[in-house]
């Protein structure tokens, strides 16, 4: 006689917000439809609900160090989704059910918010303070595995254009660098948004930090768009990531414009075309890997 397990319909929406299909928010709404209920006990008596969190924080870090202890657990914390629990494992991050036994190693997107969770969480984990310099001291370069940003702005010269596919709108004068994930649904959000912006030459490098999708996906992007080098693109993507870890570049999409400046995030055209007003007077134009022209393009992709 075979014991039915009672379903547990938080790995569903979880696996639905780590895919970028529902939202943090909404997933919260779903698995937990007395929110409003709980939400307005809450603010009646905060630190009873604090209490209550960290006592399931520390009691799950208990359970992980007695059933892996040969992983060093840094940190546990309450994910946004009710009975998950964000985890901290060096420069890993994954999201853990109450009893310890399931785990899920990928990116938790807040879809209102527009923020990558997990990069976040990474950020300013236990490994990014460790690695951190005593208040009022100065950076002087990133500690292995942890993306930080470099004191010093990249220059334009330094950037290996070659590994970067190149599309021109107009007469391209302006420069725009950007790292972008194929799978990253705000880098296509953001891909769509800059074919509206007119005289710029944009130089993207494509860098999979998502999964075995996002490398499948970059490699297909490269050989359509890079066809003559569409053999190299396993080695051109990895040489990005270690481009990308060099600067710092913690998520995508990330953009770079000619005088180093950074920015990140799928910002308003608006805003973008304003930013890049700002730059210093051009440089001369790189050649990259590819080239095509936004309202003419050649080589597909």
């Amino acid at each position: 006689m075979t014991t039915e397990r009672e379903p547990q319909p938080w790995l569903e929406v979880l696996a639905l917000v780590l895919a970028g299909v529902l939202p943090a928010v909404a997933a919260a709404e779903v698995l937990s439809p007395t929110a409003a209920v709980r939400d307005g006990a809450a603010s009646a008596a905060p630190a009873a609900g604090a209490d209550a969190a960290t006592a399931a924080e520390r009691d799950l870090q208990h359970k992980l160090a007695k059933l892996y202890p040969a992983t060093r657990v840094q940190q546990v914390r309450q994910s946004p989704l009710p009975g998950v629990f964000e985890v901290t494992m060096g420069p890993n991050v994954a999201y853990v059910s109450a009893d310890g036994r399931h785990f899920l190693f990928g990116h938790l997107y807040d879809m209102q918010q527009q923020q990558d969770l997990t990069a976040l969480a990474k950020a300013s984990g236990p490994a990014a303070q460790a690695a951190a310099p005593p208040p009022g001291s100065r950076v002087e370069a990133p500690a292995a595995n942890v993306a930080r940003e470099p004191s010093a702005k990249p220059s334009m010269a330094d950037l290996p254009l070659a590994n970067a596919i190149v599309e021109r709108n107009g007469k391209g004068s302006r420069t725009l660098v950007l790292f972008s994930d194929p799978e990253c649904p705000y880098c296509r959000r953001l891909d769509a948004s800059l074919r509206s912006l007119d005289d710029v030459t944009i130089y993207t490098f494509l860098i999979p930090i998502l999964g075995p999708r996002s490398q499948v996906s970059a490699e297909q992007q490269w050989a359509r768009s890079v066809p003559a080098r569409a053999a190299e693109a396993r080695a051109v993507l990895q040489a990005n990531l270690e481009l990308a870890r060099k600067l710092g570049v913690r998520g995508t999409p990330y953009m770079l414009r000619a005088d180093g400046e950074r920015m990140s995030g799928a910002l308003p055209v608006a805003e973008i075309d304003n930013w890049l007003k700002e730059a210093p007077a051009p440089v001369a134009a790189a050649t990259g890997g590819g080239e095509r022209a936004r309202r003419n393009v050649s080589n597909g992709g």
